[in-house]
């Protein structure tokens, strides 16, 4: 399972400074989240045109899992973290499980 998460940049940031701040600062401590298997990053191709500034992706082995993740130590330092880069609204959390349509 994941949660795929949508943010944009934190009032007075760029785009290109939330993103690297994002994949640098922020992902330190996601990297320590208990039980994370994969963590995403999609970055606008063209960020003019949408809304969003980024759209992460945590996996884990269950929504079990990622509760446990959340609640721990590293899961309080990234979610204190988060409006250092973001705005805390809007933005959109979805919990969901994958279901694979198409791989090659």
């Amino acid at each position: 399972m994941k949660i795929v998460y949508l943010a944009k940049a934190a009032e007075g940031m760029s785009h290109e400074e939330c993103l690297e701040y994002w994949k640098t600062e922020h992902a330190e401590i996601v990297r320590e989240l208990p039980g994370l298997q994969k963590y995403t990053l999609g970055e606008p191709l063209q960020p003019e045109e949408t809304e969003w500034d980024g759209v992460a992706e945590l996996y884990f082995d269950s929504p079990q899992a990622m509760q446990e993740a959340f609640e721990s130590e590293a899961g309080q330092r990234m979610l204190e973290d988060g409006p250092k880069f973001t705005m805390e609204e809007p933005q959109i959390n979805v919990p969901c499980e994958e279901v694979v349509l198409h791989e090659e």
